[in-house]
């Protein structure tokens, strides 16, 4: 198959891979890559954005940059892996 892969991330359903015909529009390859769970814990982290900046950092203080994650699994091919 030739062109491009297409992801959709759908929060709290699915993330999707596929691949568009670039002549008919049409889906020509689809694959669940994970389905959301509500039983799996989402994990916060957090950590310091702006620690090589020090001028910046004794100017403004700290900054931190912070991220959720969960993980999205039982997807197409997933008991090959």
């Amino acid at each position: 198959e030739q062109g491009y892969w297409t992801y959709e991330f759908c929060y709290q359903s699915h993330v999707r891979q596929y691949r568009l015909d670039p002549m008919s529009k049409k889906i020509t390859e689809d694959y669940i890559l994970g389905r959301y769970n509500s039983s799996r814990n989402f994990e916060v982290y957090t950590a310091p954005d702006r620690t090589d900046h020090t001028m910046q950092l004794d100017l403004d203080g700290p900054a931190w940059t912070t991220a959720l994650t969960t993980v999205y699994g039982d997807g197409d091919g997933s008991d090959q892996i």
